[in-house]
């Protein structure tokens, strides 16, 4: 743990996506999402991201590796994906008490899809519901690489 920040390697499962809106400027710069890339793919493990959910995102049709970080913060678990594709997709999963949320991005930090797993199960995501929930897991990423420094 490092100031209030746990980061850790592992897997993470997502689910179906939907088209969304993004935020007007990424609250998570270049710089830190490089520097988190790099920390994935020097510490991680390859770990299937599942096919089914791939085609859901429209990013391919069979399971595509992929590593993960992971970090804790305000009672939350968050998790970053890079998948191992010639693009720079990202997933980033909000996971809260009774809910998960799962956005799809890049390196441009747009967001591209997103879905919600909760107590009534997996839904599409409206861009409205989860523009902010974006931009927040963004912001709180950003936190997580200033302080690897």
């Amino acid at each position: 743990m490092k100031n209030g920040f746990v980061v850790a390697v592992g897997i993470v499962i997502v689910a179906a996506a939907l088209q969304a809106q993004t935020p007007s400027a990424p609250p998570l710069s270049t710089a830190n999402l490089t520097r988190l890339r790099i920390l994935a793919q020097s510490m991680g493990t390859d770990d299937p991201f599942p096919g089914p959910l791939a085609q859901l995102f429209g990013i391919g049709t069979t399971n595509i590796m992929a590593k993960q970080l992971a970090a804790s913060s305000l009672g939350r678990e968050l998790y970053m994906v890079f998948l191992d594709l010639p693009t720079s997709e990202v997933v980033l999963t909000v996971k809260e008490a009774t809910r998960i949320t799962i956005y799809l991005s890049d390196a441009t930090r747009v967001l591209r899809a997103a879905a919600v797993i909760d107590t009534t199960g997996t839904r599409l995501a409206s861009g409205e519901e989860v523009t902010a929930g974006f931009a927040e897991a963004l912001q709180r990423w950003n936190e997580v690489a200033g302080r690897l420094r």
